[in-house]
Order: C-alpha cells, then structure tokens, then sequence
C-alpha cells in the first residue's frame, strides 16, 4: 500500500511528518546557511566607483557604513544608475532586518512583499537575502521534501476513501496503463511499488477533487484544491529539472502563498491523520 510509507499497522513512521521535516530546517538549516556577506561603502566614496564595483560583481544593494564600519543605511545599483547621491541614501527599517537564525520557511514568507533582507549576525547587520537565494540548495531540499510529503499524505488519503482501488474509475484507461507501465518498468529494478505509488500527483489531484469525503474533511473547494496541487506540481518540476528559478513563472506573493498553503494543508493532514489512526485503535 502506497500508504504504508507513511503509516504501518496503525503506527506512524519516523521521518514523515510535517513537523518532522520543518523542525529540521527551524533548529539545523536556517538563514545562517544562504545569506550572503554585504557588500558595503563609506559615505565619502566615489558613487561612480561603487556603482562599478556592484556591477562587476553582481550586486544590487550596497550598504553605507560609518567610520566604525557599522551599517547605517544602504542603496540599489538602480539608484546610482538613476544619479541619486550617497548622502540620500535610505535608512535600515527594522522591518528588512531578520537574525541569521530565522528558520527557512519563515524567511520564504518575509521575502513575499519585498526583495531582500538584512541579516542580524550578533548584534550587527552582516548580511542580506534576497529572492535569488531561496533558488540555493538548502531551499530547493526544504522545498522538494514537503512536496514529497504532500504525495504521500495525497496517497494516504486515496486509500482511505477509496476501498478496493475502486479510485480507478476516475482516472482514464490510458492513465491507469501509464501507471502499470512505470510499475513494471520499477519492478524490474526490484522497486516494488503499488499501482497508487506509480501515478503521477495530475492523476492524484483528478482523483481527490471529486471526492466528497476528501473535500469535506479539508473544506477546500474542489477548485482551489485542484489550483494549489497545479501549482505545487509547477514548483515540483521547476526543482526536479533544477531550473534557475523555483517560482515556476508565478509572482512572488503568488509563489508564497502557494507555500504557506501547502504547508497549512500538511500540518491539517498530520493531525487528521493521527486522530484517524487513534480512532481504528480504540
């Protein structure tokens, strides 16, 4: 059973749950892991100069320290390129400040409204965020493995409102012939999956959005069901095929909302599926 990854005989398995996975990144893998040193410039330097320097090395903020080298203020390339001066530089709003400990999933959300963050090492700014840096590794694993999660919980779910694989009377025949073609193809490789574990998250999705049952117990509309696993699906693909962006061509607040959402879907499914499973065991 594909939900066998997930739960055996009534217990649930080590390493599958959503806090399992999310508590990893809050107290392992946090802002200190992507961010990256800021580049920085006096008041008294050449604007030409500082602008030449960004260029050449890729940058888009610079950072105004005092004579102490503490961080007062910043300003784009597109500013300099626009002709405004050092001294119109802006000020630090505690608002773009985050700690190099602000786990992950945090730091997704604070990046939805605006581009970068600085970042708090001790207790002066060190570094920055920007969106470019959630495309770094340690993110596209955060990422990769909560869309895995979904699967499996999807699965799980299947399972348990469909008796008897009675969910193939929802997919078309060449669908459930895909699967049977990928599960011999893993069975020759001694990768024994169930034909559930063999269909793609489209076949998934068609299958749960007409489910009652599923849709009630999540009070998601069949609608916005189908358009968070569309997108979710997008993201999957940007990070399997390790594209350069992960947004899959989505507006950044459109980006972390789909996020969030999956995120809000499995910490529900967690404790849905616990309080299902203490029921079979009374």
């Amino acid at each position: 059973m594909a939900g066998s990854l997930w739960v055996s005989n009534g217990v649930r398995r080590k390493g599958t749950s959503f806090n399992e996975v999310q508590d990893l990144f809050v107290n392992q893998i946090t802002t200190k892991q992507i961010y990256e040193k800021l580049h920085s410039a006096f008041l008294e330097d050449c604007a030409t100069e500082i602008l030449n320097d960004l260029i050449a090395h890729d940058f888009d903020i610079v950072g105004i320290v005092n004579q102490n080298k503490e961080v007062q203020g910043f300003i784009s390339k597109k500013q300099l390129e626009a002709g405004v001066l050092i001294n119109d530089h802006s000020k630090i709003d505690l608002n773009i400040v985050v700690t190099d400990s602000t786990p992950i999933h945090k730091l997704i959300r604070l990046l939805e409204k605006r581009e970068f963050v600085f970042v708090l090492h001790g207790n002066a700014i060190d570094g920055i965020v920007t969106r470019a840096d959630i495309n770094k590794p340690i993110v596209r694993l955060y990422l990769f493995g909560i869309i895995s999660l979904f699967e499996m919980h999807l699965n799980y779910w299947i399972e348990l409102f469909h008796k008897s694989d009675d969910w193939k009377d929802v997919l078309k025949p060449e669908r459930i012939q895909d699967a049977h073609k990928l599960q011999e193809s893993k069975k020759q490789r001694n990768e024994a999956l169930s034909l559930l574990a063999c269909l793609q998250l489209c076949d998934k999705r068609e299958i749960l959005s007409v489910n009652k049952d599923f849709i009630s117990q999540f009070q998601i509309s069949k609608k916005r069901f189908i358009k968070l696993t569309t997108k979710v699906e997008d993201i999957r693909n940007e990070l399997a095929h390790s594209q350069n962006t992960i947004n899959a061509g989505m507006q950044w607040d459109d980006f972390v909302k789909i996020i969030s959402e999956l995120e809000f879907f499995l910490e529900g499914s967690d404790e849905a599926a616990i309080n299902n499973e203490s029921k079979k065991g009374e």
